[in-house]
Protein backbone atom coordinates (compact mmCIF):
# COMPACT_ATOMS: atom_id res chain seq x y z
CA UNK A 1 0.00 0.00 0.00
CA UNK A 2 1.47 3.33 -1.03
CA UNK A 3 1.38 6.18 1.47
CA UNK A 4 2.59 9.67 0.84
CA UNK A 5 4.01 12.15 3.23
CA UNK A 6 6.05 12.56 6.36
CA UNK A 7 5.91 15.22 9.08
CA UNK A 8 8.28 18.17 9.23
CA UNK A 9 8.61 21.11 11.61
CA UNK A 10 9.41 24.62 10.42
CA UNK A 11 10.42 27.20 12.99
CA UNK A 12 9.26 30.73 12.29
CA UNK A 13 9.42 33.66 14.70
CA UNK A 14 9.97 31.33 17.63
CA UNK A 15 7.04 29.04 16.85
CA UNK A 16 7.00 25.62 15.23
CA UNK A 17 4.60 24.96 12.39
CA UNK A 18 4.01 21.39 11.28
CA UNK A 19 3.46 20.18 7.74
CA UNK A 20 3.15 16.90 5.92
CA UNK A 21 5.72 16.86 3.16
CA UNK A 22 6.47 14.59 0.25
CA UNK A 23 9.72 14.14 -1.63
CA UNK A 24 10.08 13.65 -5.35
CA UNK A 25 12.58 14.06 -8.16
CA UNK A 26 12.12 16.79 -10.72
CA UNK A 27 12.80 16.42 -14.45
CA UNK A 28 16.50 17.08 -13.89
CA UNK A 29 16.64 14.29 -11.32
CA UNK A 30 17.13 16.61 -8.35
CA UNK A 31 15.39 15.75 -5.10
CA UNK A 32 12.66 18.22 -4.17
CA UNK A 33 10.26 18.52 -1.25
CA UNK A 34 6.73 19.86 -1.29
CA UNK A 35 4.48 20.58 1.68
CA UNK A 36 1.22 18.83 0.87
CA UNK A 37 -0.74 19.55 4.07
CA UNK A 38 -0.48 22.10 6.87
CA UNK A 39 -1.14 20.83 10.39
CA UNK A 40 -0.58 24.23 12.00
CA UNK A 41 1.12 24.91 15.31
CA UNK A 42 1.79 22.18 17.90
CA UNK A 43 -1.60 22.16 19.67
CA UNK A 44 -3.53 22.33 16.41
CA UNK A 45 -1.39 19.59 14.85
CA UNK A 46 -1.90 17.23 17.78
CA UNK A 47 -5.62 17.95 17.84
CA UNK A 48 -5.99 17.21 14.11
CA UNK A 49 -3.99 14.00 14.29
CA UNK A 50 -5.88 12.77 17.35
CA UNK A 51 -9.20 13.51 15.67
CA UNK A 52 -8.14 11.43 12.65
CA UNK A 53 -7.38 8.55 15.01
CA UNK A 54 -10.67 8.89 16.89
CA UNK A 55 -12.79 9.63 13.81
CA UNK A 56 -11.07 8.00 10.80
CA UNK A 57 -13.92 9.02 8.50
CA UNK A 58 -12.82 12.66 8.97
CA UNK A 59 -9.35 12.08 7.52
CA UNK A 60 -8.61 14.10 4.39
CA UNK A 61 -8.70 11.96 1.24
CA UNK A 62 -4.96 12.46 0.96
CA UNK A 63 -4.47 10.31 4.09
CA UNK A 64 -7.14 7.63 3.61
CA UNK A 65 -4.45 4.96 3.17
CA UNK A 66 -2.70 5.93 6.41
CA UNK A 67 -3.30 3.89 9.53
CA UNK A 68 -3.63 4.86 13.19
CA UNK A 69 0.01 3.88 13.79
CA UNK A 70 1.13 6.48 11.22
CA UNK A 71 -0.74 9.25 13.00
CA UNK A 72 0.59 8.13 16.40
CA UNK A 73 4.13 8.25 15.00
CA UNK A 74 3.46 11.77 13.67
CA UNK A 75 2.13 12.84 17.08
CA UNK A 76 5.35 11.57 18.65
CA UNK A 77 7.30 13.63 16.14
CA UNK A 78 5.27 16.78 16.92
CA UNK A 79 5.75 16.24 20.66
CA UNK A 80 9.50 15.86 20.17
CA UNK A 81 9.83 19.47 18.91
Amino acid sequence: MSRSGFPVAVKSRGNYFFYIRKSFRNKEGKARNENIFSLGQRDSAIQKLNSWIEFPEQKPDLFKKHQEEDFKRWIDYVNSK
